[in-house]
Parts: C-alpha cells; sequence; structure tokens
C-alpha cells in the first residue's frame, strides 16, 4: 500500500521541495496552503501522515490541532515542521498531539527518518 501524506505550508516553495523528496522515495503526497485547506484535504486524500507548519494564514497549525483533538474526527499523526524553535512552543505543539515537532533547520535525511518511525508506530 502507498502510504499518502498531507504536506501543509502557506510557502509554496516549501511544499514543492517536501514533495519532491517524498515522491522521490514512493509517498503520495497531497499540499495544503492553510490550515482551512488543510482540513479540507484530510478527508479527501485521507493521509497516513500530516507534515504541518504552524503560521499560516486563515488557521495556523495550533488551530488546525486542536480541531483535530477536539472533534470525533480521526485524524492521521502530525509532524510540526516549523521555524519556530522556542521551548514553550515545541510544548505546546507536542500538547495538542503532534508526534514529533522539527525545525525547519533539520537535515532532510532526518525528516525522512521521523517520517519512517511514526508512520511505522502508527
Amino acid at each position: 500500500m502507498e502510504e499518502r501524506i498531507l504536506v501543509v505550508d502557506d510557502d509554496p516553495i516549501t511544499r514543492m521541495v517536501l514533495r519532491h523528496m517524498l515522491e522521490q522515495v514512493g509517498y503520495t503526497v497531497t499540499e495544503a496552503g492553510d490550515g482551512l485547506e488543510a482540513l479540507q484535504k484530510l478527508h479527501e486524500a485521507e493521509p497516513h501522515l500530516m507534515l504541518l507548519d504552524l503560521v499560516m494564514p486563515h488557521f495556523d497549525g495550533f488551530q488546525v490541532c486542536r480541531y483535530l483533538r477536539n472533534t470525533a474526527v480521526s485524524s492521521p499523526p502530525i509532524i510540526i515542521l516549523s521555524g519556530k524553535t522556542e521551548r514553550d512552543t515545541i510544548d505546546q505543539g507536542q500538547r495538542l498531539g503532534a508526534r514529533q515537532y522539527l525545525t525547519k533547520s533539520i537535515l532532510p535525511s532526518e525528516i525522512m527518518h521521523q517520517i519512517r518511525n511514526v508512520l511505522a508506530a502508527h
């Protein structure tokens, strides 16, 4: 079975890089440019994992996590991938249900490693 990943980031270049990286190793990728679009695509694409930025217009990453945690909707595991590195922000992301919190300065190989770990545990 081909695993599906929803990449949610308001930066089209970040989405393009992540899509290319993930498709190279066989994942099917769906993109969303903000949190509202992510919630729509979540139901359409039925991803196995969500890579989620925090700072986005309309509905940010924290709001997405809160919404998914507070509804009966089953959701895929979430890996937050953000430029925010403050300890309280990381803690908040994990409290809201993210399986991992990665900063955008991370190496692509480490992103792939974390994705494989989260998918294997799910």
